[in-house]
């Protein structure tokens, strides 16, 4: 829980960082992922309603043709 809230802290961080504009946009890049990686991954662990939420979120998304 707190690496989630120590993610979201980190974007109010970035544009303060001494570091080049393209470095700034792949961190954040990163912590976008991540923030999603932790979202899956704790909806993983609330079980099987957790995975059905995923699956309809990601059907909703990725549709069959």
């Amino acid at each position: 829980m707190v690496a989630s809230f120590g993610n979201f802290a980190l974007f109010g961080i970035i544009p303060f960082l001494p570091v080049s504009s393209e470095m700034k946009a792949g961190i954040a890049v990163i912590g976008w992922a991540m923030s999603w990686l932790l979202f899956v991954i704790g909806s993983l662990l609330a079980g099987n309603e957790g995975y059905s939420y995923l699956k309809q979120l990601f059907r909703r998304w990725f549709p069959k043709a």
